[in-house]
């Protein structure tokens, strides 16, 4: 058992990590990541200034905004609207809970845990006829359980939320999961838009680089394929959104869906691919840290 291992191990659940615990591993895990020793003294890189940014970069609204059950309510506050995050159809801070809210939920919808990342602790469910509640309980009561949720990874920004489950509605373009457009925005300003296909050739994953005209460029980003996506039909109203949401922060990854001619938020994230994803030029990882001013 590692360092880390046994630490967890013996800390309280909720407990907040020591700060030179979290700075060890987060040094350790760059390494092995990125085949480079991490310099938090003179960051250069995109993916250095990310790990700068998880271990020193405070500010009081994000454990709100990375909680994706708060999150709507402040998207709300900002825009003026509730239309433009995924309709909520329930949240639950109990299993259980759910079971009573059961009947009044539709055939099709989303279940996620507000503190989940990388697609885990979310299930899809497409015929609530077909489901066993039991099972499904069981299955997602680990989700609840602090040490399975983002509050137990190297950001301290995690720690001030409770976690939950939430039903949002399926959204869907053309029988698959819609497109994904993430805009890269430093001090307010977005630079960068990705698209991510998660319906690519079998299944694989696409993510493809965008400037704002739209221009396919020559970056490759971690071991993704890459493939041209059209310019979605409502581009103009997510970079307004985007520079919106993103003023008073040094770096934010404002996410979007483009749905039957409707612009939804999926998240706004601080720590685009954990710092941790190549890219292919590494001159592109400079240079996106070059726009990236950390204080």
């Amino acid at each position: 058992m590692n360092i880390r291992s046994y630490l967890l191990s013996v800390l309280p659940i909720k407990a907040k990590w020591p700060h030179w615990l979290l700075k060890w591993t987060v040094e350790k895990r760059f390494c092995e990541a990125m085949g480079y020793e991490l310099d938090l003294k003179n960051p250069r890189t995109f993916n250095e200034k990310i790990q700068w940014y998880k271990l020193y970069y405070e500010n009081a609204l994000i454990p709100r905004i990375t909680d994706k059950y708060k999150f709507k309510s402040y998207v709300a506050e900002q825009l003026g609207s509730n239309e433009f995050t995924v309709p909520l159809l329930g949240h639950w801070y109990s299993v259980e809970d759910i079971r009573k809210d059961w009947d009044s939920l539709p055939d099709e919808f989303v279940l996620k845990c507000n503190l989940s990342y990388n697609g885990n602790n979310m299930k899809f469910i497409t015929k609530k006829s077909e489901v066993n509640l039991d099972d499904l309980l069981e299955e997602m009561r680990p989700w609840l359980d602090p040490r399975n949720t983002m509050m137990n990874t190297c950001c301290c920004r995690f720690n001030h939320s409770t976690p939950c489950i939430l039903a949002e509605r399926f959204l869907k373009q053309e029988g698959h999961t819609p497109n994904d457009y993430k805009f890269f925005c430093f001090d307010g300003i977005p630079y960068y838009i990705y698209a991510a296909t998660a319906h690519f050739e079998k299944g694989m994953s696409a993510i493809s680089f965008y400037d704002l005209d739209w221009n396919l460029l020559d970056v490759k980003y971690a071991d993704y394929l890459t493939a041209r996506v059209e310019r979605p039909e409502q581009f103009d109203k997510m970079l307004d959104i985007a520079t919106k949401l993103s003023k008073g922060f040094p770096f934010v990854r404002v996410d979007f869906f483009n749905v039957g001619g409707k612009v939804y938020l999926s998240e706004l994230t601080f720590d685009s691919g954990d710092g941790h994803r190549k890219f292919e030029p590494s001159t592109f990882d400079e240079q996106l840290g070059a726009l990236f001013h950390i204080k």
